[in-house]
């Protein structure tokens, strides 16, 4: 053989069968082996493509997941099929191109002696639009208009190019694509059949189609009886030469002396032992012996390369031995305990692993929230989907992990193959067929034999999608949230039992605006759709009625005269599980409990409502939302902004105090405009017209139907975000409201008064134990600024100085001097620099201030001292100046006095007390 590219002009020999089960497959593979040990450059390609397998006589030496990433000869043909449909000027020869073959072919992970290779061709990629690609075909068009003729003229040269031998499994039958493989392509044509007479019919009439109709091909014609039974002589005997006759005058080119003995010698015996498994008899089998499958494979080898090859080199015994027991398939042992690992976008099939498992007697670790390492000895099983299989894809094998207790995996969705799991320890699971999904993660446990226990049917397979589904699209920019989903699930679960729950799985999602229900109860609803027959969506700030009643339809209820009538039927409907025993309904933005609670499905579905409105864990079970943490805070901004820096995040999750609409519209506007993060914490107003949306429809209610309630929410958007209750509930703050509505003198109607607040999530009551500082009234920062940003530059003023007025008035009576007064005091500090108290006239709001700074003082807190006692002498004596009233200006003057005889005293007694 000569060497390089240029100068090899290799032989193409298909291998076909009329019908399947002859052992044509194996014979390729064998053959391929021989002729690659043999110092040859094989190609074996799997023509097969509705019923490949070729690969299975490799698997002990093929990367996997390079070969399912690769693609083969569906996709050679698939992308010549697309360039032809390109409107654009070529080159003569450019469908050459598309006919390289090597782009797909891969080697075998072995070393052959002299300089010999095999490579393998697959069918294509194994994935869900693999049937879809091949079924769309149409081999006439492909051929009359699409030029394929010409495609596979440069597919065969490029193929003898490259190789010494390509073997090519046709598929079996007499159809287009078997032509392809049977008349287009080979130099020689291995004519498989067994000696049934059906097979040695069809192998007869393709044999005389190849020599009349292709007869200017001169394609050379090798019938080689296969399964051969030598156990039954006679019956062997009578097959052969029934087939002789009917394939009278092949192989062609011979004696009649050489074509019997040829025919005595060519053909393939039955083994027993090799129709449980795949296994490449070129290796299993000891060298040298007669009547074995690689004597007769070798002898068939011979006749192909014409006597130039007559059978492989002998490999060490030691590794023979070895490399044979790679072949050796030992059943894993049952497993009993399963740790489970996945990602948590994929709980949904988590859940319905678990349950299959549980039915089978399986126990399971499933190692949430943080889906942690689990503890024990059991086996780990990966869900694999398009959510991890990138991240899974940079793992190697552990090589910790015992031969014995190789890790296991599910997939889920059509992704490559992991390398880190073997082919053999995986299972695809794919379309909506549960019952085969069942039984392959079941064989892949070792329980194939297995049967469920009734007590614990599964739950519902998530690969059969709802049959209806309503619902919002999914927020791609969605991130964190995992333990609020994983709860909300948990609660709606716990109550699935609705004989024991009349009112049925009910969960209340409430928080402030903006902390993200809505967005929440989407994830929720996508997440877990696989748990669902039917999804549906309501927006409770629409007509309620009319969407229940739009609903009716897929229930099959006919509409009634009403739509209040209709909506009525379709809860019952729901309420008897018609149509569908696994549904949920989401109702959103339900703040007024009066007009939704009556329109709430019982039964056996499940109900999420999102609200501001704490009242609701009257009717269902309360998921409190909170802020993001700051860890989602930042995962949310790398999300969008995959450069920023840790400490520009922090900084910046910080200034809106973990907020998610804000973290999410900080991360938008810095994304859409590309400025630097440094500008919205200089300019955090920037935000302010994104945000303002989430609260004003509140209010906007809030000023017109309780005026004092505004008035409230005003005051506090002044003071810091933290705001003890007995300054809301003081006399002073209720003079301030009284201005508004007489009625809040009563301290009861205050309490009504802060409710209303309180329901609307506009600020929230945090009542805590005298220890942690007592109750507080909790306010966002951001809704503060929201707030502020609503009022006149009159209007905010005046707030101000009510603020002052009120923080003055509910100072602690007990001296500053005295130690027991210090907490109190403290707690009013911070709202004094949050309302600009310095600015103020007013006199006891001055003395106020006078205390902070002896407060200071007698804490040794030195620096802060100078700058605030700096900060008020220069103010007060520019205030000093413009005060006209003489008793203003007396008092003014005295209190200027005493803050610079305080401020003396830093000088000579920096640690007083």
């Amino acid at each position: 053989m000569q060497n390089g590219a240029e100068a090899r002009q290799g032989e193409i020999v298909t291998f076909y069968s009329f019908k399947g089960g002859t052992g044509r497959t194996m014979a390729v593979a064998n053959v391929a082996w021989i002729l690659g040990a043999a110092g040859k450059r094989v190609l074996a390609a799997d023509w097969d493509l509705e019923s490949p397998g070729l690969h299975r006589f490799f698997h002990p030496f093929l990367d996997v997941s390079r070969l399912s990433a690769l693609g083969g000869v569906i996709d050679l043909i698939r992308e010549f099929d697309h360039a032809t449909t390109a409107d654009e000027p070529r080159e003569p020869s450019w469908y050459a191109h598309y006919a390289q073959v090597e782009r797909y072919a891969t080697p075998l992970r072995w070393s052959f002696p002299g300089g010999g290779s095999v490579h393998f061709l697959s069918a294509g990629r194994q994935n869900r639009d693999y049937a879809t690609q091949l079924g769309d075909l149409d081999w006439d068009d492909f051929y009359e208009r699409r030029h394929g003729g010409r495609f596979f003229d440069a597919l065969r040269e490029d193929m003898r190019r490259h190789y010494d031998y390509v073997l090519v499994d046709s598929r079996t039958g007499l159809t287009e694509l078997a032509d392809i493989c049977t008349a287009h392509l080979p130099d020689t044509l291995v004519n498989c059949f067994t000696f049934a007479e059906q097979a040695i019919n069809g192998a007869a009439v393709l044999a005389k189609e190849i020599s009349t109709r292709y007869r200017n091909r001169s394609i050379r014609i090798l019938p080689v009886a296969m399964h051969v039974d030598t156990t039954q002589p006679a019956q062997a005997q009578a097959g052969r030469t029934v087939a002789m006759r009917r394939m009278a005058g092949l192989p062609a080119n011979m004696t009649e002396a050489q074509r019997r003995r040829y025919w005595a010698a060519v053909e393939v015996p039955y083994q027993p032992a090799y129709a449980f498994e795949e296994i490449l008899a070129a290796v299993t089998d000891p060298p040298g012996m007669p009547g074995t499958l690689l004597a007769a494979y070798s002898e068939l080898v011979a006749h192909i390369t014409r006597g130039a090859v007559t059978g492989a080199p002998i490999m060490d015994e030691g590794l023979r031995r070895r490399t044979a027991a790679r072949f050796v398939r030992t059943p894993d042992p049952a497993v009993t305990e399963v740790i489970l690992h996945y990602d948590a976008t994929d709980a949904v099939w988590a859940e319905w692993v678990i349950s299959l498992c549980h039915a089978a007697g399986l126990t399971v670790a499933d190692p949430t929230p943080r889906n942690t390492p689990g503890r024990g000895h059991g086996r780990r099983l990966t869900i694999v989907s398009t959510a991890n299989a990138a991240a899974l894809a940079r793992l190697t094998r552990d090589e910790r992990a015992p031969a014995a207790n190789p890790p296991l995996a599910v997939y889920v969705a059509d992704v490559a193959a992991v390398p880190a799991f073997d082919a053999a320890h995986s299972v695809r699971l794919s379309g909506d067929d549960v019952l085969a999904a069942s039984t392959g993660l079941l064989t892949l446990l070792g329980h194939a034999a297995t049967a469920l226990d009734p007590a614990h049917p599964p739950v519902r397979f998530p690969g059969l999608p709802p049959m209806m589904f309503h619902m919002p699209p999914r927020d791609p920019g969605f991130t964190g949230r995992d333990d609020d989903l994983r709860l909300l699930r948990a609660r709606l679960r716990d109550h699935d039992d609705a004989t024991l729950l009349p009112a049925g799985a009910r969960v209340a999602v409430q928080g402030m605006g903006g902390i993200g229900k809505t967005q929440l109860a989407v994830e929720y609803a996508h997440r877990y759709a696989g748990a669902y027959d039917l999804v549906w969506w309501i927006d409770a700030t629409a007509d309620v009625t009319a969407q229940l009643a739009a609903l009716a339809p897929h229930l099959a209820v006919a509409a009634r005269p009403t739509p209040a009538a209709t909506a009525r039927a379709a809860l019952a409907a729901l309420e008897r599980g018609r149509m569908y025993r696994h549904w949920l309904i989401v109702i959103d933005g339900a703040d007024d409990i009066d007009a939704a609670v009556g329109l709430l499905p019982r039964g056996s579905g499940h109900v999420v409502v999102t609200s501001r409105n704490p009242g609701w864990a009257e009717h269902a079970d309360l998921l409190e939302v909170g802020l993001f943490d700051r860890v989602e805070s930042i995962a949310h901004l790398r999300h969008r902004l995959p450069t920023i820096r840790d400490s520009e995040a922090v900084q910046l999750a910080a200034s809106v105090a973990d907020l998610p609409i804000a973290v999410a519209a900080a991360g938008i506007w810095l994304a859409d405009t590309g400025r630097p993060p440094a500008d919205l914490l200089v300019e955090p107003g920037r935000l302010g017209p994104n945000l303002q949306l989430t609260w004003d429809a509140s209010l906007r209610r809030l000023g017109e139907e309780t005026p004092a309630a505004y008035r409230l929410i005003e005051i506090c958007a002044l003071l810091a975000p933290e705001i003890p209750l007995h300054i809301v509930y003081s006399d002073a703050l209720a003079a301030t409201l009284g201005e508004v509505d007489p009625a809040l003198t009563d301290r009861w109607k205050r309490g009504k008064l802060l409710q209303t607040v309180n329901r609307l999530a506009l600020v929230r009551l945090d009542v805590r134990g005298q220890d942690a500082g007592g109750a507080r009234v909790l306010m966002h920062p951001v809704l503060q600024r929201v707030v502020r940003s609503r009022m006149s530059d009159a209007d905010l003023s005046a707030n101000r100085h009510r603020a002052h007025l009120v923080l003055a008035a509910t100072r602690p009576r007990a001296d500053v001097d005295d130690p027991r007064s210090w907490a109190a005091y403290g707690a009013l500090w911070p709202h004094l620099d949050a309302s600009g108290a310095a600015e103020c006239g007013d006199a006891a709001v001055r003395q106020l201030l006078l205390h902070r700074l002896r407060y200071l003082q007698l804490h040794g807190d030195t620096g802060e001292s100078r700058t605030l006692s700096r900060r008020l002498d220069e103010l007060w004596t520019r205030a000093l100046d413009r005060t006209a009233d003489p008793a203003s200006h007396a008092e003014l003057h005295r209190q200027l006095g005493h803050l610079r005889d305080q401020t003396a005293t830093l000088h000579h007694d920096p640690f007083p007390g």
